[in-house]
């Protein structure tokens, strides 16, 4: 099964000193996040690790901080929807998070 016809997937919320804000279920977004060095797709993220998203390549960031949050134990529970002290908006399609990811970038 292709992972992008699963129903859940994680929500990866990056968020930046300068205002940036993504958050996304897709896992077809994710593939448009970059290494900065490489200039290929992200498999993963490391503190440290320079990126910056394919349509924005001038906009490049710095992750300094990785953490998990909201790990459910019952499908039931699981709050369909954005952590609004965050992002007000998500791209892609929406899809039920089985927890959150939350990755601080800081421009550079």
């Amino acid at each position: 099964m292709n992972i992008n016809e699963l129903d859940y997937y994680p929500r990866f919320i990056f968020t930046s000193n300068d205002g940036t804000c993504l958050s996304t279920t897709d896992k077809k977004v994710l593939d448009e996040m970059l290494n900065a060095k490489t200039n290929e797709s992200k498999k993963g993220y490391t503190v440290g690790d320079e990126i910056y998203l394919r349509t924005q390549p001038e906009r490049k960031f710095k992750v300094i901080d990785i953490r998990l949050r909201k790990i459910y134990d019952k499908s039931e529970t699981i709050e369909f929807g954005l952590d609004s002290s965050y992002c007000e908006s998500s791209i892609g399609v929406e899809k039920k998070p089985l927890f959150l990811i939350y990755i601080t970038i800081e421009k550079i």
